[in-house]
């Protein structure tokens, strides 16, 4: 059985991915916490409770073929010292995996690496220039990947994620706001010309992506845009919500006002070539996430 490792387990993104894995009888799946989280999750998922320190992490990992690494912080910090925790996280993840012989560790990063709106759509190659605190470690921690697979060999995939839409995440932001509102078949709001496109991907389809790369065809560190293979305005997305969850009232635009955000689309041509697999449009998500609340 091939043992895979997976931080940020009780996340929306981990409890997803821990589904996907679980309908697997070869893999051995871990799933790591800092608090106890045993007899919760999907049958055939082993939780382990961690402070990830290399000493705690080096016996965790021991025979481990695969490590996915998706806890971290929100991008709501001011300051980059506020994520020198989830720095040393991943440099205590790295090193333990290089210690015990991990074949693939793959890291979640993110689209907010880029940053730049006029250079989309942005490719792997494209040169980074975030405009967060978030952004920047990002980066910081995805060179820590490059590090540690250039000195161990290890097999390392730094994955960097559109928004990600779920039917169960609690944050209120637009798109959590709007699947309620059109769940409840009340008014939806767009306010700003809408003019900006911006890339998302199901939760879904994201465990099935950090599925598929951990057996893909790569080799030293790589680095993948992760997302639907288009973006969409504001007024686009509100309008499939509608469509997706039956509700007939239309959507209220108010274009008076200038749009505060600005474009965020990555090439996902890399990711469809290596995995085989291609993300579910804006209306295939949005009628899987309403199918999920009958």
């Amino acid at each position: 059985m091939k043992g895979i490792v997976v931080t940020g387990a009780s996340g929306v993104v981990g409890g997803a991915l821990l589904r996907r894995l679980s309908g697997e009888p070869e893999m051995d799946i871990i799933a790591l916490s800092r608090r106890d989280m045993s007899g919760t999750g999907p049958e055939g998922v082993s939780w382990r409770t961690t402070d990830y320190s290399v000493k705690s992490l080096t016996e965790l990992l021991e025979g481990a073929y695969a490590v996915v690494h998706l806890a971290g912080s929100d991008g709501t910090k001011a300051d980059l010292s506020d994520y020198d925790g989830d720095l040393a996280i991943t440099d205590n993840l790295l090193k333990a995996s290089a210690e015990c012989g991990v074949e693939r560790f793959i890291y979640a990063s993110s689209r907010l690496v880029y940053g730049n709106p006029d250079n989309i759509p942005w490719t792997e190659e494209t040169a980074p220039e975030p405009r967060s605190a978030y952004g920047v470690n990002k980066i910081r921690c995805e060179e820590l990947c490059r590090s540690y697979s250039g000195k161990s060999g290890m097999k390392v995939i730094a994955v960097r994620i559109a928004q990600v839409l779920s039917e169960t995440s609690q944050m209120r932001n637009m798109v959590n706001v709007f699947r309620d509102l059109a769940g409840e078949g009340k008014e939806l709001t767009v306010t700003g010309r809408s003019e900006a496109v911006r890339q998302y991907i199901y939760t879904g389809d994201l465990a099935e992506i950090l599925f598929r790369l951990i057996s893909a065809d790569v080799h030293g560190f790589s680095i993948i845009n992760a997302g639907m293979d288009r973006a969409y305005t504001n007024l686009q997305i509100a309008q499939a919500f509608n469509r997706a969850y039956g509700n007939s009232i239309p959507v209220r635009y108010d274009d008076r006002k200038p749009e505060t955000i600005t474009s965020s689309v990555m090439d996902v041509e890399k990711l469809k070539r290596l995995t085989g697999f291609v993300p579910g449009d804006m209306d295939e998500t949005l009628r899987r996430m309403a199918n999920s609340r009958i």
